[in-house]
C-alpha cells in the first residue's frame, strides 16, 4: 500500500481545485489533518447536523408537489442535484446562507465538477491553447474562493456557536502543537467536502429511484417502514436506528451503481500484482464496480437485493468485496454523512410520493465524474393518500 500515492497529473489536476483535502493529502500532513478531522465524522457526532439536513430536504421537495400534480415527466437527476448541494451548503454553513449566495456558489460548485475530469487532463497544456471552458472554469474557482474566504472570516469575527461544519473545522486544533487550523485548510477541506459529497450522493439517490421504480416489493417494504417510524412527521436523528431499511436499499444501490467507479494510484518503484508487472510511475487502479458484481463475492451479482445489507450479512463477505468509499486507511470520512443524508433523503420522498419510470425509458450508464446516466432517470410523481 504505502508503494502506491496520489501523485501524477491527475491528482495534480485536482489539488487545482481541493488543495490539499483530506481525499488528495499526503504523507505526515493527511494523517495530522485526518486525526483531527476524523472523529468530528463517527456517525454519533453528526446528529447535529440531522435537523439541518431534515429542513434542506424539505425545503428541497416544495417543487414536488407541483410535478405530482402536472403529472409531466421530469429528469429526476436534476432536482437530486439540487438537493444535495443544498444539504451540503446547509450542513457546512448553518442557516446564516441566504438564497442568492446559495445559488451563486452552486452554480460555481456545479460547474467545477462538472468541469473537474477534463481539467485534471488539461490542466498543464499551455495557457495559449484555447480549451474550451477553462476560462470560466477559473472563474468560477475565484468565485468559490472569495464566498469561502468570506465566510471564514465572516464566522470567524463572530466567535459564535453555529451547529455546522464550518464552526467545527474553526474549532479544531493539534493535539499536539495546540494550532488552529489555516483559513487555507479550511478552504481546502470544505472544498473536498463539496467534491466528494455532492454530485457522488446526488447519482446514488438517482440510480436508487430507478431501482425502486423496478423492485416494487422493495419499494412496499421501504413505504411500510418509513410510514411505521415515522408516519406523517419529519425523522430525527433517534428515528435512523429504526430506519434500517432505507439505508440499506443506499448501500445496495452503490453496490451495483457505485457513484466513485474506480480508484487511481500512483506507482513509486516497481511492483508485481498478481503476475503483472507495475513500472514506477504507472497509474493503477481498483474497480469497484467491477468488484461489487464479483460472483466470488456475491451469489446474486447482478440482481438488486437490499437484504445483501442486512444486519450481520457483511460477516462472512470479503472485507473490499463492497468499496464505494474506498477502504483502509484512506476510507472515506465522509461514509456516515453520505449514508445519513441518503437515508433522510429516500425516508422523506417516500412518505409523500409514488415513482413511476416513463414507459420505453431505459437509464444508460455513463463513465463520468461519477457514475451518472447518459440519458437521465425520467421519471413522473403521484402523492400518497
Amino acid at each position: 500500500v504505502r508503494n502506491y500515492t496520489k501523485g501524477g497529473e491527475l491528482w495534480e489536476g485536482a489539488r487545482q481545485i481541493v488543495g490539499n483535502g483530506l481525499v488528495t493529502g499526503e504523507g505526515d500532513y493527511w494523517r495530522r489533518q485526518r486525526h483531527m478531522i476524523q472523529p468530528h465524522f463517527h456517525r454519533q457526532h453528526l446528529a447535529g447536523l440531522t435537523s439541518l439536513m431534515v429542513e434542506a430536504i424539505e425545503e428541497s421537495l416544495v417543487d414536488w408537489d407541483a410535478l405530482a400534480q402536472s403529472g409531466k415527466p421530469f429528469n429526476i437527476v436534476k432536482n437530486f442535484s439540487y438537493i444535495t448541494m443544498r444539504v451540503i451548503m446547509r450542513s457546512m454553513f448553518g442557516r446564516s446562507l441566504n438564497d442568492a449566495d446559495a445559488d451563486r456558489l452552486g452554480e460555481a460548485m456545479g460547474y467545477i465538477i462538472a468541469y473537474m475530469i477534463k481539467h485534471m487532463v488539461t490542466g498543464k497544456l499551455p495557457q495559449w491553447i484555447p480549451v474550451p471552458g477553462r476560462k470560466r472554469f477559473h472563474e468560477m474557482l475565484a468565485v468559490v474562493d472569495e464566498f469561502l474566504y468570506g465566510m471564514i472570516e465572516q464566522r470567524r469575527r463572530e466567535d459564535g456557536a453555529a451547529d455546522d461544519l464550518l464552526t467545527m473545522f474553526l474549532n479544531l486544533a493539534d493535539d499536539e502543537t495546540g494550532e488552529p487550523l489555516t483559513d487555507k485548510e479550511i478552504r481546502d477541506e470544505i472544498a473536498t467536502i463539496f467534491l466528494a459529497g455532492y454530485e457522488t450522493t446526488s447519482s446514488a439517490m438517482a440510480w436508487a429511484s430507478y431501482m425502486l421504480t423496478q423492485h416494487a416489493d422493495v419499494t412496499t417494504k421501504l413505504k411500510t417502514q418509513v410510514d411505521a417510524v415515522l408516519g406523517k412527521r419529519l425523522p430525527q436523528f433517534e428515528d435512523l436506528m429504526q430506519l434500517t431499511y432505507p439505508r440499506m436499499v443506499i448501500e445496495e444501490t452503490i453496490r451495483l451503481y457505485p457513484p466513485v467507479f474506480w480508484l487511481a494510484r500512483t506507482a513509486i518503484e516497481d511492483d508485481v500484482i498478481g503476475g503483472y508487472h507495475i513500472k514506477a510511475g504507472q497509474m493503477v487502479a481498483s474497480v469497484p464496480l467491477i468488484i461489487h458484481r464479483h460472483p466470488d463475492f456475491w451469489l446474486t451479482p447482478d440482481t438488486f437485493n437490499p437484504e445483501n445489507f442486512a444486519p450481520d450479512a457483511d460477516k462472512s463477505r470479503h472485507p473490499f468485496a463492497w468499496m464505494p468509499f474506498g477502504a483502509g486507511q484512506r476510507l472515506c470520512i465522509g461514509k456516515d454523512f453520505a449514508l445519513m443524508e441518503g437515508a433522510l433523503i429516500l425516508a422523506q420522498i417516500v412518505q409523500r410520493y409514488d415513482i413511476k419510470l416513463m414507459p420505453n425509458h431505459q437509464p444508460k450508464t455513463a463513465l463520468s465524474t461519477t457514475l451518472s446516466t447518459k440519458n437521465g432517470v425520467w421519471v413522473q410523481l403521484e402523492k400518497r393518500a
